[in-house]
């Protein structure tokens, strides 16, 4: 996310309000599993759904938050993992299935929330 969006957020949401987010970290495991494999091997996104320039990594985006009039803490951001069931790409659909918790592991992607000031 840009300054302009957080900064979009922070102008809407009332003083006391949660943002609640998941985003994708801007690391080469996301790159691998989100473009190169999903997008472009697998193909079961669409072309250009994604931007790896457009990933933020946790740091960066507590920082942003910060800078917008939010209260954050990154210790609170959660990984998100799929189960993933290979059966599923042979009958022609998306082979994850649902996703799980996994604290601690933000490489791909993870969940978050911040409360405005």
């Amino acid at each position: 996310p840009t300054h302009t969006t957080v900064g979009g957020v922070a102008r809407v949401l009332a003083p006391g309000g949660v943002f609640a987010f998941d985003t994708i970290n801007r690391t080469v495991l996301s790159y691998v599993l989100t473009i190169a494999l999903a997008q472009e091997a697998l193909r079961v996104v669409p072309a250009n759904t994604h931007d790896w320039r457009m990933y933020v990594r946790p740091e960066e985006l507590s920082l942003l938050l910060q800078r917008t009039g939010f209260e954050v803490d990154t210790a609170h951001f959660v990984g998100m993992k799929p189960g993933v069931d290979p059966r599923r790409l042979f009958r022609g659909r998306v082979p994850l299935g649902d996703f799980w918790e996994a604290p601690g592991a933000l490489r791909v992607n993870y969940l978050g929330w911040a409360r405005r000031s």
